[in-house]
C-alpha cells in the first residue's frame, strides 16, 4: 500500500509539471527607458503611458502608440507629453484620454488631462483645464470622469472629482 501511495504522489507531481506551461515573452516588443504607468489596448494598437523618454530607439516622451504584433512604436507615436502620464483610458474610437502631471502635449497647453485622437494627434477642441494632477480617468455614456488632486476644472470648483462631456469639455 505504501508503494502504491508513493507511486500516485510521484505520478501527480510529474503530470503537474508536464502540463504546466509558462507564459511566452514577446521579445520583439521595444522597451521604454522608464516606468510604464498605464496601458490601454484598442484592436491591434496599444497605448503606453508613464515616465519615460523613449521606447526602443524612438523619442516618445511619456507616451507611445505601439502597433501589434510587431511591438514597435507606430508612425504616430511622437506624442511629446512634457511630464508623467499617470492614467489613460480608451475613448472607444481608437483614441485615448490621458491624465497626469503634464501641462503640454505636442507643444500645446493641456493642463493635466488631454484627449489623443486615433491618428495620434492632440484633440484641439477638448480642453478641460484642470488646476492639478489627474490620477484616474473613467468613461461612461459620453461622460469622462476624472479624479485627482485638483480644486477646479474648466474654471469651476471641483474638488478631486469632475464629470466632463467627452466631446465639448
Amino acid at each position: 500500500m505504501k508503494n502504491h501511495l508513493q507511486f500516485v504522489i510521484t505520478l501527480f507531481f510529474c503530470l503537474h509539471f508536464y502540463f504546466t506551461h509558462a507564459q511566452e515573452l514577446n521579445t520583439k516588443m521595444w522597451q521604454p527607458d522608464g516606468p510604464v504607468r498605464a496601458i490601454v489596448q484598442k484592436d491591434s494598437t496599444i497605448y503606453l503611458a508613464g515616465d519615460f523618454t523613449y521606447v526602443g530607439p524612438l523619442n516618445c516622451q511619456n507616451g507611445a502608440i505601439i502597433d501589434q504584433p510587431e511591438g514597435k512604436p507606430s508612425k504616430h507615436s511622437t506624442l511629446r507629453i512634457n511630464n508623467i502620464v499617470l492614467s489613460s483610458i480608451s475613448d472607444g474610437k481608437g483614441g485615448w484620454y490621458i491624465g497626469g502631471l503634464f501641462t503640454s502635449v505636442q507643444g500645446v497647453s493641456r493642463k493635466y488631462v488631454a484627449h489623443i485622437l486615433a491618428n495620434g494627434q492632440l484633440d484641439l477642441t477638448w480642453n478641460p483645464n484642470s488646476n492639478g494632477r489627474v490620477d484616474a480617468i473613467f468613461v461612461f455614456n459620453n461622460i469622462v470622469y476624472i479624479g485627482g488632486i485638483f480644486t477646479s476644472v474648466g474654471g469651476k470648483v471641483r474638488s478631486g472629482l469632475a464629470a466632463l462631456d467627452a466631446t465639448t469639455a
